[in-house]
């Protein structure tokens, strides 16, 4: 199961709830945002589409911090001067 670094926290996910498959994550990084990605939509938008879609989009990344991978906000007006 794919997930934000603690976007599902509080959520039921079992197999009958998967939160993105292999292929939807592909699919968003090699076309960008569409509706017809499950992923893309309702309660799974909602705990990991947006994070998903704000990472394939530049305006979230992953860091190593204290140890620890964590996603953070990029700031894009910086992220483009570089």
């Amino acid at each position: 199961m794919a997930g934000a670094p603690g976007a599902a926290e509080g959520v039921s996910t079992g197999p009958e709830r998967l939160i993105a498959r292999s292929d939807e994550l592909e699919a968003l990084a090699a076309n960008g945002r569409s509706d017809d990605i499950p992923m893309m939509q309702g309660w799974r938008y909602d705990v990991f589409g947006h994070a998903a879609l704000d990472l394939v989009e530049g305006r979230m990344g992953f860091a190593v911090k204290n140890g620890k991978l964590v996603m953070s906000e990029i700031d894009t007006a910086t992220a483009s001067e570089v």
